[in-house]
């Protein structure tokens, strides 16, 4: 059995790699699956562990295959690979945050999606916010993300109501966690993730932060937005804030 002092000297390794390669900043140069070697899967599981538990196991399974920082750091910095076959269009979703509530949200994936080339991402806030109960239906997305022009990046739609309003502590964690599953499944490069907003959800767009929870895994480091206009118009999508990782 490792000991604590022996298991403490693994971990530091593996923060040692993580801190080079800045992993969760989207550095890496992800691989198709038919490419990947034994390595990559193992980074592969780290990068898309869906909660703590794997998160821990995948972590343990890398540091036990090497115990060498430079080797750690050329898997990771490799980064992981992607399915080529993750679907694309328009999708409807949900999750389960605070207090089991169900989140509605959509993201569209361009056609043009390309599993081995990072790609733009944009939130955007709906407006209309203050309603009764979550945006019903697909075709509400679907008019959000018309409204957005260019559709060649990833768009996510997360759903607000009055109980969940933008400026909510669980839309702060409803919103990263979006991000965290998206990223999990699609090959998003963090340089050019933004945040725009429509109406009350541009009003939203400089307070609407992921730094406003605590960091979850690789997908959620902590994330600071920078305001470059956020400024409310009918019927458009106001202009951007950048996410930055």
């Amino acid at each position: 059995m490792r000991t604590l002092f022996e298991a403490a000297l693994l971990a530091m390794r593996l923060s040692a790699a993580l801190l080079v390669t800045g992993i969760g900043i989207g550095t890496g140069i992800p691989v198709l699956a038919a490419e990947t070697e034994p390595s990559q899967d193992l980074v592969t599981a780290f990068w898309h562990a869906a909660n703590a538990e794997q998160r821990a196991a995948s972590r343990t399974r890398l540091l036990e295959a090497s115990d060498d920082v430079q080797e750690l750091y050329r898997w990771l910095k490799v980064g992981p690979h992607y399915a080529e076959d993750e679907p694309t269009g328009l999708q409807q979703l949900s999750r389960s945050g605070i207090n089991r509530v169900e989140f509605p949200y959509a993201v569209f994936i361009p056609d043009s999606y390309d599993a081995a080339t990072p790609n733009a991402l944009e939130v955007i806030l709906h407006g209309g916010a203050n309603r009764t109960a979550p945006p019903p239906g697909p075709n509400y997305y679907r008019r959000t993300i018309e409204g957005a022009g260019d559709r060649s990046r990833i768009l996510v739609v997360p759903g607000a109501w009055k109980d969940a309003l933008w400026w909510h502590e669980n839309q702060a964690e409803n919103i990263p966690a979006i991000l965290d599953a998206v990223k999990r499944r699609y090959n998003v490069d963090e340089n050019r993730v933004s945040l725009a907003g429509i109406s009350d959800g541009g009003a939203a767009v400089p307070i609407s932060t992921p730094s406003s929870s605590p960091p979850s895994g690789p997908h959620s480091s902590p994330t600071s937005v920078i305001p470059a206009c956020c400024a409310m118009q009918a019927g458009a999508v106001s202009t951007i804030c950048t996410l930055k990782t």
